[in-house]
């Protein structure tokens, strides 16, 4: 379990209880007493509320403050939120231990009732995202720049090597599970993205540079790329199999089921995504046939005569 996990449960645990001791909850997260009190600390700097006392009888206690109103939520929105959170969580987000603050703060205000409730709703729910194994370290430096406007110098590793930029950032975006920073990069003389998990370091710009005088925002970036590409007719038959492998994917979604279970597929793509769906088409083999766009088939066709091509050799 991870600590942010450990730290959810471990609060869960210390409402149900009216008095504990550190070795009594090392021994239930089968973790050392160290590891406990280190816990027990990052608890309290968050703002958990709680009690310690010396002596034979001593221990910790969680103080319910009556001050504190009570966080009108039902259990349905309580679980929403933390469903939330476990999304952001999994994609090591700017404001990750903001997250994980703000949460433990809701669950100390909740009683042992609403807990129960929630956790029992939330053991039937789980929402699947890919996860990638990257470091985003520098999510917080490049949006706190996109903010005051600040240049940045960074060292970047692209596919062809090593690189330092000069660049203007914007904000960030979450894209299929990595993390990436809209800049205007002073290199290339244009607005593009930058993944930044490849991002190798980052300082604040102390050339004397021209603010770039744009109201440009991610929001609005993205509405563009989406309206200026253009757009493609995709035709496609699928047999039984095929729409069984292709169902639990994304693109699943378009398939018009026939009343024998073959499918059908008529939708409206950007001809940015031919790479994308054909690639995904490509894993289903004979199982689809593409009836059009062009571009789409002779994509295929391609990335088919690449494959033969490299198995030829065997």
């Amino acid at each position: 379990m991870s600590r942010s996990g450990r730290l959810l449960e471990l609060l869960i645990s210390l409402n149900t209880k009216h008095r504990f001791t550190v070795q009594e909850l090392a021994d239930e997260f089968s973790v050392s007493r160290r590891t406990m009190l280190r816990d027990l600390h990052l608890l309290s700097e968050m703002g958990v509320p709680l009690f310690s006392s010396s002596g034979p009888n001593g221990g910790y206690s969680l103080i319910r403050k009556q001050e504190l109103p009570p966080i009108p939520l039902t259990t349905e929105e309580a679980t929403g939120l933390l469903l939330s959170y476990e999304i952001i969580e999994q994609h090591d987000g700017p404001f990750k231990y903001e997250n994980l603050s703000t949460l433990t703060k809701i669950r100390a205000t909740m009683s042992v009732e609403m807990l129960q409730k929630v956790e029992q709703l939330k053991s039937r729910l789980a929402i699947e995202f890919p996860r990638r194994s990257v470091n985003n370290y520098y999510l917080k430096d490049i949006l706190q720049a996109s903010l005051e406007r600040n240049h940045l110098e960074i060292e970047y590793e692209s596919r062809s090597g090593f690189s330092t930029r000069t660049i203007f950032p914007f904000g960030l975006f979450l894209s299929n599970g990595l993390w990436y920073a809209l800049s205007f990069c002073y290199r290339r003389n244009s607005t593009v993205t930058f993944r930044v998990d490849r991002i190798v370091s980052l300082k604040v710009s102390q050339q004397s540079i021209e603010p770039i005088s744009t109201n440009m925002t991610v929001e609005k970036w993205l509405k563009q790329s989406d309206s200026s590409t253009k757009e493609l007719t995709l035709k496609a038959q699928l047999t039984k199999l095929g729409c069984k492998i292709l169902d639990p994917h994304p693109l699943g979604e378009w398939i018009e089921m026939n009343p024998d279970g073959t499918g059908a597929i008529e939708e409206r793509i950007k001809e940015s995504d031919i790479h994308y769906v054909g690639r995904q088409f490509l894993s289903l083999g004979a199982e689809i046939i593409i009836e059009q766009p062009v571009e789409l088939i002779q994509f295929i066709q391609e990335e088919a005569v690449k494959l033969i091509n490299q198995y030829s050799k065997v």
